[in-house]
């Protein structure tokens, strides 16, 4: 599977990432769809025009890398994991 590393608006550069680590980053709002990739840190993409990611990037309107901002706090915080029941 393709690595991809992230470069966001500010310039800064993370990874290298799977694709589902992306996805996960797009869905959790923790990475905009004004982010870029590249495979080899050489020649960068929106995002939204790999196709890899253009479903999850679509509906991330995440700007300048401030992902979360103006949501409610309820989704900022993201999924609930259920908890262990004690014993």
């Amino acid at each position: 599977m393709e690595r991809y590393y992230v470069k966001r608006p500010t310039g800064k550069v993370f990874g290298p990432f799977d694709q589902n680590a992306i996805r996960l980053m797009l869905k959790s709002n923790k990475l905009g769809a004004d982010a870029q990739v590249s495979t080899d840190k050489e020649t960068w993409k929106p995002i939204s025009q790999v196709e890899a990611f253009a479903d999850s990037a679509s509906g991330n309107k995440t700007q300048a890398g401030f992902a979360g901002q103006g949501l409610p706090r309820s989704a900022q915080k993201g999924p609930s994991l259920p908890r262990s029941k004690s014993s």
